[in-house]
């Protein structure tokens, strides 16, 4: 069926092909294009010339492209780099790297394309890289490496020695790679090394140097030195070989570790002596300046080439001088005079060689008890007393030099109850009294706080605490029913005590003859004179108390009067004030940290609705952060009620107190903030500005001195600058971060040295004389642009030196007459030195 189908096809198909007689010599000739040449490696910047004919046929149409563009024909005046020449001729100017690739040359025929391509690329020879000069000891093998650059051809390389081509032939050297290789260098080998790669573009070499070592001893001395701590030491190391080889400090290192049946296992190992600004290696020359005990051990100078190893050791040893032992001795030394009848004071030295120990007694008064004994290093007291506290000095003499410690030594007596508290059961509204004193030295102070399972926090706002430490409660309320404690509490130590208050309903009253209204009446007469009888206590001893100012038998202590007999006051302050105070600690809202005091951080906050509802106020935070039950509840209390007593335009304000954990006491801030952070950055502020600055800080300080308080820190960092120049004394004391460099460990507790008088800081004696010459010194700094005073003087040559040669001079723009007030401060005799209401009326002869 298919078969007349297929006839006719081919009948219609042989027609064409009668029909065109081109088409037919195309299909019955082989046709092939030629391009020639068929790979192109040529330099830069030279010209190209490829051609590309077809064959037999020669009027096909040509046609040159790289990637998807074709390459342009050339037409007179073209700016092309690159064209294809009137005879198919494909042509580049001057040959670039982009223009490398690959070419294809394409024949378009009436049926079919048929093409050819060329490859071209560009010769190069990339540079060598440098050849690390080589040493070898005679002997070994010598390998020179020289990396195989990139080209194109692939280069070849060839080794020349002095600038002469090393012959194939030497079975001693391989020249045949990129790595010469001598078997066994003599010494005729040294010298210049030059590796050659080349390729049919270009050349490159380099060079390398070859250095044949004869191996030789290390050299030093002295081969032992001993010095004192302290001084400096040199060795000198010199290497033998020929030629000499570099050298290297190295240092024994012994590490001990316990395995787990207790034995000490050691190992020593070396370690490369660091360089520093002590230890300086200069060639082969290590020196040792300031050497200190650690830098007592074994030293070794070597040389190292390949696996030999030459070496020398050196010993060093380093005598330390006689000093403190500042991890055994205590500064203060404390003992129980009820529980230890017989102690020792002991100071503790270290040291090489043979020492004596001096002893001297430097308060109260320059000679030891008989009942003390020296025995070597120690002081033996037996039936301790309290006189026999004080201040001593032990001077160690040793064979280099002689070192000293001061010990204060304390006798105290742990609190004990005298009354102890008991239950008390009483109505609602009744008054009650809960009595609770105790003895000690120094006599403790007395405070009351609620059980644990009652909240655990402290409750002092229920009573007021009476002058012989009995707590009145002037109404019971139902809420004050539960457990209590109370506690005895000095520096030294405490001791606590349980009692409970049982609040009862009021039973009622069947008539004013029952038995139950006169008792009541009984009770509330009874409270009564007794209330009369405090407040007339009250009366007489703040009278006795100002007496005893004006007569010198009264000391401030931390602002707080210390009778000869050592009885510390006791509070008064109304419960009504500390209510109004009372704030909570989620209205502080934190800005920045100002530093950490003794007991916690001091911080900047705004306090919303401390002064005014529903406003923010800027004010200073000092938290209490340790327990309650230590020195922290005491020091909060204490510092509360100075600052409670307290109104005055020169002092800053209570504002506000936190008592529950975080302790906390707020007054009142200024966004100027401290007065020497302020002086620091306006150093243009004028000198009326500052004359009035010290007028305002003596205004306050002659306030606190009317009410006998002792601020023992005044310093610029503790005044608050406000607006138009008002300064405020305050009492911050940011001693352990911020200005913890204005501080120094006196007798194991911080204190600002260069602002305290001499007596202050040998005697530790406090008052009104003693503040008049830190402000003094704070005059000074207001004048001053020193970062503070005695700046470039250590604190223990500002200790020793205070009161005897060592004095401020006058700032450069601060008034003679100023100064000479100054130096009236400065008198080591406390009573020739001005009050503060006498620098008043001085000053204001300055201002006038």
């Amino acid at each position: 069926m298919f078969l007349p189908l297929i006839y006719k096809i081919v009948q219609w198909f042989l027609v064409i092909l009668l029909c065109n007689n081109d088409l037919i010599q195309n299909i019955t000739t082989a046709v092939t294009v030629i391009v020639e040449p068929r790979n192109v490696l040529q330099t830069a910047k030279t010209e190209v010339f490829v051609n590309c004919t077809t064959s037999p046929v020669e009027d096909a149409q040509i046609i040159w492209n790289k990637g998807e563009e074709n390459i342009p024909s050339y037409s007179e005046g073209t700016k092309d780099e690159v064209y294809v020449l009137p005879n198919n001729t494909l042509y580049l100017k001057s040959l670039k790297k982009k223009e490398a690739g690959t070419y294809p040359c394409n024949a378009f025929l009436t049926l079919e394309k048929l093409f050819q391509t060329v490859v071209i690329e560009v010769a190069f020879l990339q540079k060598l890289n440098s050849i690390d000069p080589v040493k070898v000891l005679q002997g070994y093998v010598a390998e020179i490496v020289c990396e195989e650059p990139v080209g194109k051809p692939q280069p070849k390389v060839k080794w020349l020695y002095n600038g002469a081509t090393i012959s194939p032939d030497n079975p001693n050297i391989d020249s045949s790679s990129w790595t010469l290789r001598i078997k066994k260098t003599m010494l005729s080998d040294a010298g210049n090394y030059t590796c050659v790669a080349f390729n049919s573009v270009a050349e490159r070499t380099a060079e390398a140097k070859l250095t044949v070592v004869v191996v030789g001893d290390v050299d030093v001395s002295p081969i032992s030195n001993s010095i004192k701590e302290g001084e400096s030491a040199t060795f000198k190391c010199e290497s033998k070989s020929d030629p000499p080889l570099n050298v290297k400090w190295k240092r024994d290192i012994e590490t001990c570790s316990t395995t787990d049946n207790s034995q000490s296992v050691c190992k020593v190992t070396k370690e490369d002596v660091i360089p520093s600004d002590r230890v300086i290696i200069s060639g082969g020359t290590l020196s040792i300046k300031n050497a200190s005990v650690k830098d007592e051990g074994i030293y070794l100078c070597e040389t190292e080439l390949s696996t030999q190893i030459s070496s020398a050791k050196v010993q060093l040893n380093v005598f330390e001088l006689m000093k403190v032992d500042k991890s055994l001795h205590n500064e203060i030394q404390t003992c129980d005079r009820l529980r230890q009848n017989n102690t020792k004071i002991t100071c503790h030295f270290r040291g090489d060689g043979k020492y004596s120990i001096q002893w001297t007694r430097l308060s109260p008064n320059a000679i030891l008890n008989s009942n003390m004994k020296v025995v070597n290093d120690s002081i033996y007291i037996s039936e301790l007393k309290f006189e026999d506290m004080g201040q001593f000095k032990c001077e160690a003499v040793g064979e280099y030099n002689n070192a000293t410690a001061y010990v204060n030594f304390i006798v105290y007596e742990h609190p004990q109850f005298i009354i102890s508290p008991k239950n008390i059961t009483a109505y609602i509204g009744e008054p009650a009294w809960v009595h609770c004193q105790g003895k000690g030295f120094p006599k403790p102070r007395v405070y009351i706080l609620r059980g644990k399972k009652d909240g655990g926090s402290l409750n002092n706002s229920y009573f007021v605490q009476l002058p012989n430490d009995t707590f009145y409660i002037k109404s019971l309320k139902k809420e004050y029913d539960g457990e209590y404690f109370c506690w005895l509490i000095e520096q030294y130590g405490s001791i606590s005590d349980t009692f409970s208050i049982t609040v009862l309903e009021k039973e009622v009253n069947t008539g004013k003859g029952s038995p139950m209204g006169r008792t009541v009446g009984i009770a509330v007469g009874c409270a009564g004179v007794y209330i009369l009888l405090v407040i007339g206590l009250m009366i007489y001893c703040r009278a006795r108390r100002a007496r005893l100012f004006k007569k010198g038998k009264l000391v401030e202590v931390d602002g707080e009067p210390l009778a000869e007999d050592h009885l510390l006051g006791a509070s008064d302050i109304p419960l009504v004030s500390i209510e109004k105070l009372i704030f909570n600690y989620e209205n502080l809202q934190e800005i920045i940290v100002l530093g950490y005091g003794k007991f916690g951080k001091v911080f900047k906050a705004y306090a919303k609705g401390i002064c005014e509802e529903g406003t923010d106020t800027l004010v200073a935070v000092k938290v209490f952060e340790e327990t309650p039950v230590n020195n922290v509840l005491s020091a909060f209390n204490k510092e509360t009620e100075d600052l409670m007593q307290f109104q005055n335009s020169y002092v800053v304000r209570l504002l506000g107190l936190v008592r529950e954990s975080p302790f906390c006491i707020i007054t009142e801030y200024s966004e100027l903030g401290d007065l020497k952070e302020y002086l620091q950055t306006n150093k243009n502020t004028s000198s009326s500005a500052r004359l009035h600055m010290c007028t305002c800080i003596a205004k306050g300080m002659s306030y606190l001195a009317t009410l006998h308080y002792v601020h023992r820190d005044l310093a610029a960092r503790n005044c608050i600058l406000f607006s138009q120049n008002e300064v405020k004394v305050s009492f911050l004391s940011l001693c352990n971060t911020t200005y913890k460099d204005d501080y120094y460990l006196l007798n194991n507790l911080l204190a600002p040295v260069r602002w305290l008088a001499p007596e202050s800081i040998r005697e530790n004696i406090y008052n009104e004389k003693t503040d008049v010459w830190s402000f003094s010194v704070t005059m000074w700094e207001i004048f001053s642009s020193e970062v503070q005073p005695f700046y470039g003087v250590s604190n223990e040559e500002v200790v020793n030196r205070i009161g005897k040669d060592l004095q401020l001079t006058i700032p450069s723009n601060c008034p003679k007459t100023l100064y000479k007030i100054m130096t009236r401060c400065w008198l080591v005799n406390a009573f020739d030195r001005p009050t503060f209401d006498e620098l008043l009326s001085l000053m204001a002869e300055i201002s006038h």
